[in-house]
């Protein structure tokens, strides 16, 4: 069933009746249409070829129209303080068109000054008046045609039928129907060059163009001359007003276009009506015709005042009046705007038949700009000693104390030392500021608190969002700057020891001027935010502190840029991390420290290893153990052991790794390091795995875990938990490798991102072989997601790995496919042995599965690179594993001859490691 159309009474457009709004212009259906008298919903829609000649007496309720934008007509507003403009703008065009030549009429202003209701009311009379045509368009603020407004005025030419409104297709059907409704006055050649070419101007048909427009403004001639020729139809059968609101949206192209038409209808009886923000659209019809252009001022106070009063039914009050001055700039549209806004959210009140604004209400209610907006009206009525403690009680920051007010008071305004009686004369101040401070708070300025955090004192906190803004605004520089500085010597004193407040401090002494001593504060602020793993907070903090160090301070932007690199790797951001590191690299050359250079190519190598350019990791670690060891800085010599033994461990190289462990191990107990000590335990109880010995692999984890409880390192317990579930796991214990990873996340949270990674990976493996696919899915897909953002293509690969084998449990074969080729791929690409191995292991499942593509590996190719791979590092446990799953795989391909000797080999070797999954071989074997 087809819903009515009728036409929006501010551009034009044809709508549905059931729209709240034109999705042209954004016009609210809450107002009569101007020249009906009727509700949108049952006015009907004008034809858009005779939408002019409207009676007389529809004209004079159109001049009775107000201001551009949604729902304002509703008002019946007269056009206060337009009329003049009005008049003239309708003689210049009906002169014009008495004498059958074209002018011009160009109205701009600021938004909500009323255009678009002195063009209707304009329009409405010259129609009247001519009997001209009408044709109207508006550009909205989403206009995206590249010839802006040339396609929209050929949509507007050819007229719109009922039913075909939003069908593009509909275009040349409507202007082949209009050029036959002109009759013989078109001969048919005419007729069909002038459509073809219309067509390809509105960009509906005929020209196969790289991009819309292409052909028309490579050779614009034909187009325009077919555009004229159809309005030249119209204006032989009578005068033509053309309607242009909102032109100042054109694009350059479509001014260009533009132009060229009204060159072109210059000599014929058509009226240009045009309204716009910028007077700059003059240009395109003051070479052609002769051209009006009005600016629309500003309202004069009298006309303001009577515009609100015919708004809110009653007349505003001074400050109410002043407020709606300030937020519209005097602009009715904008006036009418602020009026309702004020009306709809209860910041009114109605006494003794004015209007009064309630401060109390903007400030709950309303935005940031009407209470500054507000607070300048207020500010005008208080006394010079209220500015001046509003002033302090700005620049001290959203909460205030009335002593802290009294310390910046005698800054700001120095006396002389009191003769003996300091309290008496404290006293008499403090009671002066909280006498004044009880005022502000009866005017709506202040409001005060009933706890406060510092003993003796009241608490205070502005009323209205936006009134410290607006009082800062009132302080010269030099009187600011020295006010901060009180504020922060008495937050010193007051607040010293108290959490939460050394930003504070860092903050006024830098608006103070003192940045070496902000940078200072800004930087123990950021190390207890990290403490606290505020970690998005300290890389602001440290990011400030940076910006106010001195560029030579060379060793202060070395201790920032470590700091916030290092929280920057724990948020997973290794990009904004290695540029951090690479800056305090080129500090810490340029001041000649070589064990900062250590340090600096340390980072680097460790963040090189997560994205798996071991190349480069190793040279800039092998470059920092060399530093380190000719500064004799043992720690650092320990920590780049550490790194590089990680290093060889996934090239595969464990006798290399284990004997830097070892060094690195020797090293920390000798430096009494409890949470290094337990580092180096888990990684050569990680290699203890690698080579079966899961019971020696668990006692070093159990022990790193009561040296990192000793240390309270919560990265280092996350570490354990997670080699304590992957040994757990390796035994076929499930439900206890579960556990620990949960335990491991609950640890890593917030604090070690790349951890949280790898535990959300290992506790998704788990599920989907404990059969739980909808957690594994969720935790798997998290851990992707971490992997992405940190860049790390080996964890990338692990998540990959463990995807396709969750899509094989969900039988799902062309994705497992794409996540193995995906894992084989970022294993090729980062070189380690360990990983390359468990992709072609999982290659051969996922082939065994669901098939093997044209001219790839077959599954017995792929199994037998895995174990390979695994025999050459001596990595017994995935050699457990890859041999178990290839005699799996033989069994159900139906070659039990070929699965047994290497199932065999399996059972030996989960025998060996104390795994659960030796009885399942054995049952195999069975």
């Amino acid at each position: 069933m087809l819903r009515p159309v009728v036409r929006c009474p501010m551009c034009g457009e044809a709508v549905w009746t059931d729209r709240p709004k034109c999705e042209v212009c954004g016009a609210a259906f809450g107002f009569v249409v101007p020249g009906t008298g009727l509700h949108p919903a049952v006015a009907p829609a004008r034809d858009t070829h005779s939408t002019g000649a409207p009676p007389a007496a529809e004209v004079r309720e159109e001049q009775e129209a107000t201001t551009e934008g949604s729902g304002r007509s509703s008002l019946g507003i007269p056009l206060l303080g337009r009329r003049a403009l009005l008049d003239r703008v309708q003689a210049h065009l009906q002169q014009a068109l008495a004498a059958r030549r074209s002018a011009a009429a160009v109205l701009h202003g600021a938004p909500g000054s009323g255009k678009s209701a002195v063009v209707a009311a304009a329009a409405g009379a010259l129609v009247a008046a001519t009997r001209a045509t009408r044709f109207e368009l508006r550009l909205p603020p989403t206009a995206r045609e590249p010839l802006a407004p040339i396609e929209r005025l050929v949509d507007r030419w050819a007229g719109e039928g009922m039913t075909d409104r939003h069908d593009p297709t509909s275009l040349p059907r409507r202007i082949s129907r209009r050029l036959h409704e002109l009759g013989t006055a078109v001969s048919a050649a005419d007729m069909a060059e002038v459509e073809g070419r219309l067509g390809v101007l509105s960009g509906s048909r005929g020209v196969e163009a790289p991009a819309p427009g292409e052909e028309v403004l490579r050779r614009p001639t034909p187009y325009l001359d077919a555009l004229a020729a159809a309005f030249r139809y119209d204006a032989d059968r009578g005068p033509v007003l053309v309607i242009l609101d909102g032109l100042d949206r054109a694009t350059d192209e479509g001014r260009f276009l533009l132009a060229g038409l009204v060159r072109r209808l210059a000599d014929q009886p058509l009226a240009w009506l045009v309204a716009s923000r910028t007077p700059d659209v003059s240009t395109i019809f003051t070479a052609a015709v002769p051209t009006e252009t009005c600016e629309l001022e500003p309202l004069a106070e009298a006309d303001l005042a009577t515009l609100v009063q015919t708004c809110l039914r009653l007349p505003p009050s001074r400050d109410l009046l002043s407020l709606i001055q300030r937020l519209s700039h005097g602009h009715p549209g904008r006036a009418i705007d602020a009026a309702r806004s004020l009306e709809q959210s209860k910041a009114l009140r109605r006494e003794h038949g004015i209007v009064h604004v309630d401060a109390a209400a903007v400030g709950e209610r309303l935005g940031a700009e009407t209470a500054e907006a507000l607070a300048g009206v207020q500010w005008e009525g208080l006394s010079p000693a209220e500015r001046a403690t509003l002033q302090a009680a700005a620049v001290l920051g959203e909460v205030v104390w009335d002593e802290a007010l009294v310390a910046l008071e005698r800054a700001r305004r120095p006396g002389a030392l009191p003769d003996g009686r300091f309290e008496s004369r404290h006293l008499e101040d403090l009671e002066a500021m909280r006498s004044r401070l009880g005022g502000l708070c009866r005017a709506g300025f202040l409001v005060r608190q009933e706890e406060t955090e510092f003993p003796g004192t009241q608490e205070y906190v502005f009323a209205l969002d936006g009134l410290r803004t607006f009082v800062l605004g009132t302080l010269a520089g030099d009187t600011r700057a020295r006010l901060h500085l009180a504020a922060a010597r008495w937050l010193e004193v007051r607040a010293g020891g108290k959490t939460g407040f050394v930003e504070t401090i860092a903050g006024h002494l830098a608006a103070g001027g003192l940045q070496a001593p902000a940078a200072q504060r800004y930087g123990e602020a950021a190390d207890e935010a990290r403490r606290r793993t505020l970690y998005e907070r300290a890389v602001g903090l440290y990011k400030r502190k940076l910006e106010l160090l001195e560029a030579d301070d060379h060793p202060g932007r070395l201790a920032a840029l470590h700091d916030l690199g290092t929280v920057q790797v724990a948020m997973g951001r290794t990009d904004a991390a290695e540029e951090s590191f690479r800056q305090m690299l080129r500090s810490a050359w340029t001041l000649g420290t070589p064990g900062k250079v250590a340090v600096a190519l340390s980072k680097l190598g460790r963040l090189s290893r997560g994205r798996g350019d071991y190349a480069a990791a190793l040279r800039d670690l092998d470059e920092a153990l060399r530093l380190f060891r000719q500064c004799g800085d043992q720690v650092g010599v320990a920590a780049a052991l550490a790194d590089i033994g990680s290093l060889r461990f996934l090239l595969g190289q464990y006798a290399e790794a284990r004997r830097c462990h070892r060094e690195a191990l020797a090293l920390r107990r000798e430096l009494e390091d409890d949470r290094g000590s337990a580092l180096a335990l888990l990684h050569l109880a990680m290699l203890d795995r690698a080579e079966g010995l899961l019971d020696r692999a668990a006692a070093k984890t159990q022990e790193a875990l009561r040296l990192g409880e000793n240390s309270a390192a919560k990265e280092e317990l996350a570490q354990a938990m997670n080699v304590l579930g992957v040994l757990a796991f390796d035994r076929g214990d499930l439900q206890s490798a579960a556990g620990y990873f949960q335990e491991g996340l609950k640890l890593a949270a917030g604090a070690d991102r790349r951890m949280e990674c790898y535990l959300l990976n290992n506790l998704g493996e788990v599920q989907f072989w404990s059969g739980q696919l909808d957690d594994a899915a969720r935790n798997l897909g998290r851990a992707m997601e971490l992997a992405g953002e940190q860049e790390d293509r080996r964890a990338l690969g692990e998540t990959h790995r463990n995807a396709a084998r969750l899509s094989i449990w969900q039988r799902r074969p062309e994705r497992a496919a794409a996540y193995a080729d995906r894992a084989l791929a970022l294993a090729r690409q980062i070189g380690n042995e360990e990983s390359l191995g468990l992709a072609w292991e999982l290659v051969g499942e996922v082939r065994a599965f669901a098939g093997t593509p044209a001219g790839a590996e077959e599954p017995d190719v792929c199994f037998r690179r895995a174990i390979d791979i695994f025999r050459r590092i001596g990595h017994q446990v995935e050699l457990a594993r890859a041999l178990y799953s290839y005699g799996h795989v033989l069994r159900v391909q139906g070659r039990t001859a070929d699965a047994q000797p290497i199932l065999g080999e399996a059972l030996d070797l989960f025998t060996r490691q104390g795994s659960a999954l030796a009885e399942r071989v054995r049952q195999l074997l069975a």
